[in-house]
């Protein structure tokens, strides 16, 4: 997306009132696509998907919504990795299924189109359950597989922490605080390089600050 992250534009339209909808297996393009509600994050967006991955989903989708994981995994042939993205990027979420549920599922639908069998570590015909994730873990699965958070923001994790240190800028100096979205080096017209921090907070959509 050029110059700024995906996710400084998720929380620039965000700001702006757009609702932002996160990758669904069964309604995301492989890019991100806008509608009357909103916009829709796009399957590529997704770690090991890309646009390949995104395609087969999208191609095997066109002959019906999927039905089960083991329906998915047996029309896309996607590997391990790139399903278990998906479900931790919250692209399943609209089966209504805790994500860890089908990262332990995942293993017996691989298996199903030829992957490795799972460990015996529980007793056969036994589906351990499991709770949802917290609103927290929900954020950090976002982000670690996809680099963008849908719904919520990380900072709002530690809004209470970040409020009660306070802060004092009368002096002309302050505390930022925020989360990185890259670093970068420019270099001056006299070749003297300078570091640029882009952060954003859930508040802001883009703050450089150099030194």
């Amino acid at each position: 997306m050029g110059f700024y992250s995906p996710r400084v534009i998720v929380d620039e339209a965000r700001r702006c009132g757009i609702q932002i909808f996160g990758a669904d297996v069964q309604a995301s393009d492989v890019s991100a696509t806008a509608d009357s509600n909103g916009i829709r994050l796009g399957l590529a967006t997704v770690s090991g998907v890309g646009e390949n991955g995104g395609a087969q989903i999208v191609a095997a989708r066109g002959y019906g919504l999927f039905t089960s994981l083991t329906d998915f995994c047996q029309r896309t042939r996607l590997g391990r990795r790139a399903v278990e993205a998906l479900i931790l990027g919250g692209a399943f979420d609209g089966w209504a299924i805790p994500r860890r549920q089908l990262v332990w599922d995942l293993g017996a639908a691989m298996e199903t189109i030829g992957g490795p069998p799972q460990l015996d570590i529980v007793e056969p015909g036994t589906r351990p359950a499991f709770p949802r994730a917290t609103d927290t873990e929900r954020l950090w699965m976002e982000v670690a597989t996809t680099g963008v958070t849908a719904q919520g923001h990380l900072v709002q994790t530690v809004a209470q922490t970040l409020r009660a240190m306070g802060g004092d800028t009368d002096a002309g100096a302050g505390t930022l605080a925020g989360k990185v979205s890259s670093l970068r080096t420019y270099t001056t017209i006299t070749s003297t390089p300078i570091p640029a921090i882009a952060a954003h907070s859930a508040v802001a959509a883009e703050l450089s600050v150099t030194r």
